[in-house]
């Protein structure tokens, strides 16, 4: 089951998302950004 849903796209976008929000938080560390991605777009 799960090697069908996860597949290498979907591992890719997972991956690229979370190293892009890791990136984001580092660089802008401050309390008003960390808020901003805890809350859903």
């Amino acid at each position: 089951m799960l090697s069908c849903f996860l597949n290498d796209a979907s591992i890719y976008h997972v991956l690229n998302y979370f190293l892009w929000v890791l990136f984001r938080c580092m660089t802008e560390a401050t309390e008003e950004h960390k808020i901003h991605f805890m809350l859903p777009r």
